[in-house]
């Protein structure tokens, strides 16, 4: 969509697309785009339509269909798992100690406040 300038132009656009017979639609202003839900007969030229009768530009953009990749579900559960794991293991070094020192006061040692001043700074 384009040509919506603030919330009041999202509001209009998706008043006039959800007048449609047996369309669902909600409009986003921050991305611009519309997500549209049809049930009946409604064209994708009728849906164009509407957004221009609105005052604004559309065309219509379909979800790219996922590629099949020959992976059945336990081996993409097993992968995500695993990246889930290495994501947490290198986070683990770089979460911010001051929560740590804030949360377990017992932890501190003398001069902590200069190791988090000396991880603030840019590198």
């Amino acid at each position: 969509m384009t040509g919506m300038t603030c919330a009041a132009c999202e509001a209009r656009t998706s008043l006039k697309l959800n007048k449609l017979s047996g369309v669902s639609a909600t409009v986003n202003f921050a991305t611009g785009r519309a997500q549209v839900d049809v049930d009946g007969g409604v064209t994708d030229e009728m849906l164009v339509e509407a957004a221009v009768r609105a005052g604004y530009g559309a065309e219509v953009v379909r979800p790219a269909e996922p590629e099949p990749d020959g992976r059945d579900e336990a081996e993409r559960s097993r992968d995500l798992w695993r990246r889930l794991m290495v994501a947490v293991v290198l986070f683990a070094p770089l979460a911010d100690p001051s929560i740590t020192f804030t949360v377990l006061p017992g932890w501190r040692f003398p001069g902590w406040q200069w190791l988090l001043l000396n991880r603030a700074r840019p590198m």
